[in-house]
């Protein structure tokens, strides 16, 4: 077995906690408890302290030469979030146009989907346990779905709260994904299945990886609804369409919302 259950269980921690406080900050936002400035800033705090201090520890944490070639990979998915952070911070200083940052977060998902995907393939190659693989296969998928949420609220402006939710969705998967799989293939817990149950044990706990997260995000997504007034404003909706058609819809006048989702 390649790796070790420490080089997936940070990772994973990390990129959990990083989906939390992306769901913090705009819920945030959203209850202008803070400004758009204010999120930008703490986003990229997160980031570049976070990313800063998994590169020092890739560079200096003891490695030997042939362990840090094998762990390049590490250092540019650190990297790459070292960058988004450097388009938070650039953003809520005015020095790049809005909506930059989830620009920004597609990107280095898309990067790190590659080279998940690369990461997959080699250890095919090297005759590694081929749920190893597969388990690395399957990150790649959710990181590529992380990238496509963050690209279309950016691009179709019908869904840029949708597709933000999606790609932070999409983005706890791989944190609780990752934390799964540290346990899964470092325990024993596959021990001599054989590949074809193994492939599908690891699928069946991926699913409820996806059911998990999706019911966190929606719980905060609830609960951002609740606190902004949604359901007032619903209930007291007096808009011509909802009363020839008796659907009801609001929209809540909320510029730092709008600026950040936007």
């Amino acid at each position: 077995m390649g790796g070790s259950s420490i080089g997936h269980v940070i990772p994973g921690v990390a990129l959990y906690f990083w989906s939390l406080a992306q769901l913090i900050i705009l819920r945030q936002v959203q209850q202008q408890a803070w400004t758009m400035k204010t999120g930008l800033r703490a986003g990229a705090l997160f980031q570049l302290v976070g990313s800063s201090i998994a590169v020092g520890q890739e560079l200096f944490g003891g490695y030997q030469m042939n362990d840090l070639f094998h762990n390049k990979d590490h250092l540019t998915l650190h990297s790459v979030y070292f960058f988004s952070g450097l388009v938070f911070l650039a953003e809520s200083c005015g020095q790049l146009p809005r909506e930059s940052w989830k620009l920004a977060q597609c990107f280095v998902n898309f990067c790190i989907a590659l080279l998940l995907y690369v990461h997959s393939d080699m250890q095919r190659m090297e005759e590694h346990h081929p749920v190893e693989g597969f388990t690395h296969w399957i990150l790649a998928v959710a990181t590529f779905g992380s990238s496509f949420g963050y690209a279309i609220s950016w691009g179709v402006p019908s869904l840029r709260v949708g597709g933000a939710y999606l790609g932070i969705i999409w983005l706890s998967v791989q944190g609780m994904w990752l934390l799964f799989q540290s346990f899964a293939l470092y325990s024993g817990y596959y021990g001599d299945m054989g590949e074809t149950l193994e492939m599908a044990t690891a699928t069946s706990l991926f699913i409820w990886c996806f059911i998990f997260s999706t019911a966190i995000v929606t719980f905060f997504e609830s609960k951002v609804r609740l606190a902004a007034g949604y359901d007032d404003e619903l209930r007291h909706s007096s808009l011509p369409l909802a009363k020839s058609t008796g659907i009801t819809y609001n929209k809540v006048d909320n510029t730092e919302v709008e600026a950040m989702l936007h």
